[in-house]
C-alpha cells in the first residue's frame, strides 16, 4: 500500500519563501503525523467556473512527477 503524506499548494507565496521556510512552520504548529510532506507553487490554482479546486488535475500533475 502506497503512504500517502499531506501536500500543501500556494499560489500567493511572497518574494523569499521556499519550502523549507514552510515545512518549519507547519511543524512548529501541528502534530507530527500531519507534518506537510511536500510544498509546492502554482502560477494559478486549476479551479471550475463554480469556484471548487480540481482536484484531478492536480492527480495527473503528481503522477507525471
Amino acid at each position: 500500500m502506497e503512504k500517502k503524506c499531506p501536500r500543501h499548494s500556494s499560489c500567493a507565496a511572497p518574494p523569499g519563501l521556499d519550502a523549507e521556510e514552510v515545512h518549519a512552520f507547519v511543524a512548529a504548529r501541528v502534530a507530527p503525523y500531519t507534518k506537510v510532506g511536500r510544498v509546492e507553487f502554482l502560477d494559478q490554482i486549476p479551479k471550475l467556473l463554480a469556484g471548487k479546486i480540481l482536484r484531478e488535475d492536480r492527480r495527473l500533475r503528481e503522477s507525471a512527477m
